[in-house]
């Protein structure tokens, strides 16, 4: 699939690597990469000798997971090979089998962060949803069923803060204290 061209560049996924094995998965494999436009190959003679086939990124942790749908939270993933995903998306399904997802910001080597996905209803209980992710062909995150630390998240209705009665403020030139303070006796 081609994400984007320009003249000097064209940015493409690649079919998925037919010799899977476990070996595949630990090590990256080099292999030779043929670029044609239109059935034909580039006019300017161009020749790409190698491509890298990498291993399938493994998550190794997801934090946190219970959060509120107002909080703006950033979901971070730690693993390994995660450089290697083009477009990362984090997804939360619920039980009525809606769902919603964000996309990613583009991941290091072993660290990718998500922002929450934005929630459209309103919570007044806990909810939990199933977490997955889509990154680019890689099926393994698609599902968590194997993985049942990481299959839910916990999301929480939003707090609600009331106002607070007789405030007191201690203020000096560092420091600040803003201290609430309910009158038991009338």
């Amino acid at each position: 699939m081609i994400y984007s061209v320009t003249k000097t560049r064209m940015r493409c996924t690649t079919s998925q690597f037919q010799n899977i094995t476990r070996k595949r998965r630990s090590t990256s494999i080099h292999e030779t990469l043929v670029v044609t436009f239109d059935g034909l190959p580039p006019v300017y003679g161009a020749n790409v000798t190698s491509f890298k086939y990498v291993p399938d990124p493994v998550i190794t942790d997801i934090t946190p997971r219970i959060t509120f749908p107002s909080s703006d939270r950033q979901i971070n993933v730690t693993g390994s090979g995660l450089n290697g995903i083009h477009s990362p998306r984090i997804r939360l399904t619920f039980q009525d089998k809606n769902d919603v997802e964000s996309i990613c910001g583009k991941p290091s080597y072993g660290n990718m962060i998500c922002p929450f996905p934005n929630l459209t209803r309103t919570l007044t209980a806990h909810l939990q949803a199933e977490l997955s992710f889509s990154l680019d062909a890689v099926t393994t995150w698609e599902v968590f069923s194997g993985y049942p630390k990481f299959k839910s998240m916990t999301i929480v209705p939003d707090p609600i803060i009331t106002k607070f009665d007789d405030v007191f403020v201690l203020k000096t030139l560092t420091l600040e204290i803003k201290v609430g303070v309910r009158s038991y006796y009338s």
